[in-house]
């Protein structure tokens, strides 16, 4: 009979690089090394021995699951023993996470899309409609006007003030300008799990949107990560039409879905 205990990340710290190994295309990089180190990690435990691990955040969402191939088949059982001791009630899963999918889908009272994947579509080739876009990367010189920017384009939180800096330190944050006004800024972040994997996303002005701004940025945020031989990646969420646009025009597409699971 398997049973759980409540550990730290560290712990199961090599099973997470085994989950990582079994995905069929690179996880969302804000889940995977956004949330996921802040959630509450749970070792499974059976005949004594680590047969796995799950992660369960402070809203009570399952956000991985994950089996040692010796004791896979435990699987249903243990995902079902897991469900009804209420470790959690929904879930976040990728449609490229087979294992945890497939528990999901046996456990599921409804499901929905949550968020889309998207990678490069290497049919396309890339032009730069303007030399306008050039990006500057972005300095503590800049972080009050660019967190200034961010909150009242998209909102914030406790967490937006570190988050940028952070993008800041790792010169991973960017932006667009036209005299003092900021147009967008973009983000390049590099996969600290998946590499060679980056993850962009770009916020445009308010003002400004609907002029191809969004497109050009993820265009040139994309020329830069392949000029460093990474692979970029990026994602939004199902409601976010415009968006889903600009990442098309912008040579990316869409394999893959995270699903919102209820239990």
């Amino acid at each position: 009979m398997a049973t759980f205990s409540e550990s730290k990340a560290e712990a199961v710290v090599n099973l997470k690089q085994d989950y990582l190994k079994t995905a069929t295309a690179p996880l969302d990089g804000m889940w995977e090394s956004g949330f996921l180190p802040f959630s509450n990690h749970w070792e499974i435990i059976i005949d004594q021995k680590q047969a796995g691990y799950f992660c369960v955040n402070d809203d009570n969402i399952l956000l991985q699951f994950h089996l040692k191939d010796a004791f896979l088949a435990e699987a249903i059982p243990v995902f079902e023993k897991m469900i009804n001791e209420g470790f959690a009630a929904q879930a976040i899963v990728g449609t490229n996470e087979p294992l945890f999918l497939s528990l999901c889908m046996d456990q599921q009272k409804s499901a929905e899309v949550h968020t889309y994947l998207f990678e490069q579509d290497k049919s396309v080739v890339d032009t730069i409609s303007s030399e306008n876009y050039k990006l500057n990367l972005a300095t503590q010189d800049e972080f009050s006007a660019l967190l200034n920017f961010v909150e009242e384009s998209v909102g914030g939180g406790d967490w937006l003030e570190g988050y940028m800096r952070n993008l800041i330190e790792q010169k991973e944050l960017f932006f667009l300008a036209d005299a003092d006004t900021i147009l967008a800024t973009g983000e390049c972040r590099i996969s600290k799990t998946q590499l060679p994997f980056a993850d962009l996303g770009m916020i445009v002005n308010k003002n400004f949107r609907g002029q191809n701004i969004a497109t050009n940025v993820l265009k040139e945020l994309k020329s830069r990560s392949i000029e460093r031989h990474l692979i970029p990646i990026c994602s939004t969420t199902v409601g976010n039409i415009a968006a889903q646009k600009a990442i098309t025009k912008a040579g990316f597409v869409s394999r893959h879905r995270l699903l919102e699971v209820q239990f």
